[in-house]
């Protein structure tokens, strides 16, 4: 309930007394949000609850006997500091006690997991790609193990409490908890750094030396394990012909045969722009930007990578740039995460790709398949070398030519002889298309196949409500596809 009048002194000195008779009360205050004149076992006190370490904390700011405009000096005090990361209980303890603050027990000046954290992040959505920003924030805020610093300043964490984390995530496990390891040591190194050092109170070095625990030997049992490889060419097969059918909608249907027929890695599929491509009569030539590759990020380059993109693939860049209207995005984010609040990208978040991907019956492997797929296979199936799917998977792009002319485009033979490999590559994928529909003919089936999304997606009982209501259920995975995933 919003608070109508302002505490004065006499507001005061008539809760004193009813306070006296056993009264049980809290009064808001008008003049100064959250403040409190608050009446239990016959006392009077003011207090306050900010949000601090994530959850509301009370603060009692003085008795009956401080003035109401000195005790809303000390609200807004204790709030501006907890909004910015520092524990006012210093202050409030000298407050109530007259103990000095410089003479009160304390460590280093410092700031809460949770500030620091906020820091850390910003600072690496500033400086690292997207991908790390969302993996670090991710790590950081939902590993359990770290909710042990919550509400603790940074610069008393020790080592041996870190130590603690990366033991209890090595038990469910140890790859993850030497994940763990790198972020915690680049975030400690972050707040130690000069620039952060005196507001943070992090030492150089305090956590450098502690390390995940040393993995386990590998057990007999798990001599016979099989080897990791290219995915089952039926499964390659499938997801292409569930991508033909359009059951993820246009946009996200043809994103994924773009993401097929070139074996670019998702975010540049995701951030493809029309103004990267230039046609060639019934080819495109995908010109990557360093901002989307990988490599470029790592050594700095400028250059461009080069991906002729042919038959299918190329169909669904023009029928994407037909829907994207005048938008230059060609896999565009449809809404806000929040309302008011802008898209953290223009275009589609990476990680749609995969839940699409995820959602399809009968196929296991990531976007990082179709990658796979090329480098295992073009040697296999297609008579490559094996130094030639490094061409196409950006681990061997020569120079940028630049601006790139139909006589360069024909006569080049760097690009001469990518297109003869995208040529080959997309035949083959065509060809896997054509022996998973024999092995199935329900991969023509629109709506077969567009039940068995919705049911992996969202479950049966989910199938079933949407039938009862005689709905086509399973048009709403189209919908869904661009809206940005909360974060």
């Amino acid at each position: 309930m919003t608070p109508k009048t302002s505490i004065t002194g006499k507001t005061v000195e008539a809760a004193v007394k009813r306070a006296a008779k056993g009264a049980q009360e809290e009064i808001l205050d008008a003049a100064c949000k959250g403040l409190t004149l608050r009446l239990r076992g016959g006392a009077v006190t003011w207090t306050i609850r900010p949000l601090w370490a994530g959850k509301r904390k009370r603060y009692v700011l003085g008795d009956h006997t401080v003035p109401p405009d000195t005790t809303r000096e000390r609200a807004l005090t204790v709030k501006r500091w907890c909004r910015e990361g520092a524990d006012p209980t210093r202050e409030v303890v000298q407050w109530n006690t007259g103990v000095p603050v410089n003479r009160q027990e304390r460590g280093p000046k410092s700031i809460s997991w949770e500030y620091a954290r906020k820091l850390f992040l910003n600072h690496v959505f500033e400086k690292r790609a997207e991908a790390t920003y969302d993996d670090y924030r991710n790590i950081l805020e939902n590993t359990p193990e770290l909710s042990r610093f919550e509400g603790k300043a940074v610069a008393r964490v020790t080592d041996t409490a870190v130590a603690a984390v990366y033991t209890d995530v090595a038990e469910r496990s140890e790859a993850h908890a030497e994940h763990v390891q790198r972020i915690m040591a680049s975030m400690w190194a972050c707040l130690a750094a000069p620039v952060n050092r005196e507001k943070t109170g992090v030492v150089p070095g305090v956590i450098a030396h502690v390390k995940a625990p040393e993995r386990n030997r590998q057990k007999l049992s798990e001599i016979d394990e099989p080897e990791e490889g290219p995915p089952d060419r039926l499964e390659i097969g499938r997801c292409m012909a569930i991508a033909k059918l359009g059951v993820f909608g246009e946009r996200m249907s043809n994103g994924l045969l773009l993401l097929a027929g070139t074996a670019q890695r998702r975010r540049p599929v995701a951030g493809s722009n029309r103004d990267h491509f230039q046609s060639f009569g019934d080819e495109e030539l995908w010109g990557m930007k360093p901002y989307f590759r990988k490599p470029a990020q790592k050594k700095r380059s400028r250059g461009r990578h080069l991906v002729p993109v042919v038959g299918f693939a190329a169909r669904a860049v023009r029928r994407l740039d037909i829907l994207a209207g005048d938008q230059p995005w060609l896999l565009p984010v449809a809404r806000a995460r929040r309302a008011g609040q802008q898209p953290k990208r223009p275009y589609t978040n990476p990680r749609a790709i995969n839940d699409a991907m995820e959602s399809m019956p009968g196929v296991s492997f990531s976007t990082h398949g179709f990658r796979a797929a090329l480098a295992s296979y073009g040697t296999e199936d297609l008579g490559w070398l094996a130094a030639d799917a490094k061409l196409i998977l950006d681990h061997l792009e020569g120079f940028d030519p630049g601006d790139v002319t139909a006589q360069h485009y024909n006569t080049n033979p760097e690009i001469v002889k990518k297109r003869a490999m995208m040529r080959d590559w997309a035949s083959w994928l065509e060809q896997q298309e054509a022996k998973a529909v024999a092995a199935d003919p329900t991969l023509l089936d629109r709506e077969a196949i567009g039940e068995q999304v919705y049911r992996i997606r969202y479950g049966d009982d989910a199938w079933k409500r949407a039938v009862e209501r005689k709905k086509r259920p399973w048009q709403r995975i189209a919908k869904d596809e661009f809206k940005e995933a909360a974060e």
